[in-house]
């Protein structure tokens, strides 16, 4: 049900009809490099700022690869983006369980992190950050985790 409500509750864009089409009948992205060549469309929106766009393209792949982190954790970035943090929230939930992207996972448990820290949630946002102690992390991704410690660190 959740993929159905990510799914169908953006606004039709100008690539609404190709997307609608895909939509109808999902194409396979059975090659990686396919999946690869989806995420690079909304990976571009997302970085114009796109964010609706870039969702429209994300829920395509989380509709054809559900099992990979690397969708949901971009479809979560774009609603967090846009100040949707249930959504947000739910949708890095969901990279947390596919059982495929482990550093999809890393960056959904530290966009997480942030999100929940950002809602005075700090306990629950620190059991995330303590999930990834000793894991060889992106270095934007260390950068976002010193933030976070920084941050709690004057809320002492």
């Amino acid at each position: 049900m959740l993929v159905h409500n990510v799914l169908t509750q953006s606004e039709p864009a100008p690539i609404g009809a190709l997307l609608e089409s895909w939509l109808q009948h999902p194409p396979a992205l059975e090659r990686r490099e396919e999946a690869e060549a989806v995420y690079a469309i909304g990976h571009a929106y997302y970085a114009r700022d796109d964010f609706r766009r870039a969702a429209d393209v994300f829920r395509l792949l989380v509709l054809t690869r559900p099992q990979e982190a690397r969708g949901w954790t971009a479809l979560g970035a774009c609603h967090d983006a846009v100040d949707e943090a249930e959504q947000a929230e739910a949708l890095y939930e969901a990279a947390l369980l596919a059982p495929l992207g482990d550093a999809d996972r890393d960056r959904a448990r530290v966009f997480l992190a942030r999100l929940l820290t950002a809602q005075g949630r700090d306990d629950e946002a620190r059991a995330h950050v303590e999930a990834l102690e000793g894991l060889e992390l992106a270095d934007v991704l260390d950068a976002e985790l010193a933030s976070l410690h920084r941050r709690w660190r004057g809320a002492r």
